[in-house]
């Protein structure tokens, strides 16, 4: 994630979690944006959240998989595409954070967010400018 990633992506689950009782937040546990991801969680948990937030790790058996510590919950490995969809299971909102401001086909974080589209799943992309689109 850019910096502006981070900045927004931590403002947005620490929203979620002044209006929610109970929150798990469920990554993909690459290196990188997932990493990114799971280290906010892992200082909101603590902070702010403590007994209501739980982290959730669904890693893929990718050679980019960054093996996070501090999860609550980890699920077994699966191929990238059918990890993303079980991603999408999981959520009540996608916080996705693009690479680029253009999608790309063969990208991870571009096919998760085409299939909670189909899925009618809230998203939220926070752009790599730090700019957020909300969509459903």
């Amino acid at each position: 994630m850019t910096e502006h990633q981070r900045r927004n992506v931590f403002m947005s689950v620490a929203h979620i979690l002044a209006h929610k009782d109970l929150v798990c937040a469920v990554h993909g546990d690459c290196e990188g944006a997932d990493t990114d991801f799971h280290d906010i969680n892992i200082v909101l948990k603590a902070s702010v959240a403590e007994g209501r937030h739980t982290i959730k790790i669904r890693p893929c058996n990718h050679s980019s998989r960054a093996f996070n510590k501090g999860a609550d919950i980890t699920s077994p490995v699966k191929g990238p595409l059918d990890r993303n969809l079980d991603i999408i299971s999981d959520c009540d909102v996608l916080i996705a954070c693009p690479p680029t401001m253009e999608e790309i086909r063969r990208s991870g974080t571009w096919h998760t967010i085409r299939h909670a589209r189909l899925a009618e799943k809230p998203i939220v992309i926070v752009w790599p400018d730090g700019a957020l689109t909300r969509e459903g």
